[in-house]
């Protein structure tokens, strides 16, 4: 297949890239890609280069038709490269930090190269000089799109995230409060909470200079201030809280952007009961076990060991318990209801979807779910509270599966889900979209 196509600036030739075999790269099996140029006149192969060890996303060519760019992915992170035309040689090779480039392009004057895709901790653009190779400027775009959603553990609330937080009734949809908030310059994460109550982590202009994170507590039904969580996190990655709602846990990135830190805090009180912190990963998933005693953690490591982690921490003693997942990036984890499973979301070395199921008392891995080629990155996973049954969401689509077989049972086609929940009684899902979208709908007859 071809995953991308550029024409050169005069139109006389038209370079594409081209997916090859599945072949080891760095130990690691991995699509390969062949650049190709095309003579638009004739039709006929001008030039190659490759196979090259890597999977394109992305190609763009400079204004005076002597260069291309290209954004590729690896076994060993994202690469940016240039090619010089019409030869199809290697030209540099670029520092990027993203763990995939999704699109390149030249600045009209050719000084300036420009990357997008997808860093650690959301959204990443890049410039480049295309004199020296040197990064200029980098910007992360944290978690651009993503719209959290939660629901009550009696069904009874929905909780949504757009423009505004709002509580909606979950029986009909219907509005039932806006949820006021201090936070006004991003709001990343909702989770309902005991005593009805909402924990609402974001950034926030109103509590010092500049934006700065903040998670707070507020009333569902009024909306009135229950007081702050002092997090030590600058950026939030992940926040949940436990089954009975009396504990929350919240993982970010403190002052140093290499590590991450999870925090557990006591709701009620507002006092930490434990912290945890991780040199060189980036923390991007959490999950309370049902009996609040352990909580799952899933991330990525960076450069120079990129790869990913998944960690199972004791409360009461503080050890962790490794498992060995294959995936190359952890997004999403979730525990069965009895706790003795856990599944892992993310995705392999080519991006394609992956979801792991993990034996919780031994530690050993039971199944892996892969979602197919072209299947993107697992985004949310969540069990049936009443059934042996795991929904894995990816941006354009939902599969359910049989967690005692590991077969397919249902498939939706739903583009853009960034988020989702389950009704206590496994009748129907809540999901939410990058776009702003709030949905509900029928859980397929064979797993209710």
């Amino acid at each position: 297949s071809v995953t991308s196509v550029v024409y050169s600036p005069d139109g006389k030739f038209l370079v594409d890239s081209a997916v090859g075999e599945y072949l080891p790269y760095h130990g690691i099996a991995t699509y390969t890609t062949t650049l190709e140029s095309w003579n638009t006149v004739t039709g006929k192969l001008a030039n190659s280069s490759g196979p090259w060890g890597r999977s394109c996303n992305t190609l763009a060519f400079s204004a005076d038709g002597h260069t291309i760019a290209s954004g590729f992915g690896s076994p060993v992170g994202a690469e940016l490269l240039t090619w010089n035309f019409p030869n199809l040689g290697m030209g540099s090779v670029l520092q990027t930090a993203a763990l995939s480039v999704n699109s390149v392009t030249f600045a009209p004057d050719g000084k300036s190269l420009v990357d997008g895709g997808r860093g650690l901790a959301g959204g990443l653009v890049e410039s480049w000089s295309t004199h020296t190779g040197d990064l200029q400027v980098a910007n992360d775009l944290p978690y651009a799109g993503s719209y959290p959603i939660t629901l009550s553990s009696n069904g009874r609330w929905l909780v949504t995230v757009g423009q505004t937080v709002e509580l909606l009734n979950a029986s009909n949809g219907l509005h039932a409060n806006d949820i006021k908030t201090a936070i006004d310059d991003g709001i990343q994460f909702v989770v309902l909470a005991a005593d009805n109550q909402v924990a609402i982590g974001g950034y926030s202009t109103q509590y010092g200079k500049g934006p700065s994170t903040h998670v707070e507590l507020r009333d569902i039904r009024t909306g009135t201030s229950r007081g702050n969580i002092a997090t030590a996190a600058n950026l939030i990655y992940a926040m949940v809280s436990s089954k009975d709602g009396r504990m929350l846990a919240v993982t970010g990135s403190p002052s140093s952007a290499n590590m991450s830190v999870v925090e557990v805090w006591d709701v009620a009180t507002k006092s930490k009961i434990s912290s945890i912190e991780f040199p060189s990963l980036w923390v991007r998933s959490l999950a309370f076990a049902p009996d609040g005693k352990s909580v799952a953690i899933g991330g990525n490591s960076g450069p120079p060991n990129r790869g990913s982690e998944v960690e199972i921490w004791n409360l009461a003693s503080g050890t962790l318990v490794s498992l060995a997942s294959n995936c190359y990036q952890v997004r999403s984890l979730a525990f069965s209801p009895d706790g003795s499973r856990l599944a892992v979301g993310g995705s392999d070395y080519n991006n394609d979807g992956v979801t792991e199921e993990w034996n919780v008392p031994n530690g050993a891995l039971v199944r892996s779910l892969k979602l197919g080629l072209g299947s993107p990155i697992v985004q949310t996973l969540v069990y049936s509270p009443t059934r042996p049954v795991l929904f894995a969401a990816t941006s354009n689509g939902l599969q359910v599966f049989d967690s005692v077989t590991g077969n397919l049972i249902h498939a939706y086609l739903v583009g853009g889900i960034s988020d989702m929940a389950i009704w206590p009684d496994g009748s129907r899902l809540a999901i939410s979209t990058t776009n702003g979208a709030t949905m509900v709908v029928d859980a397929p007859n064979e797993v209710r």
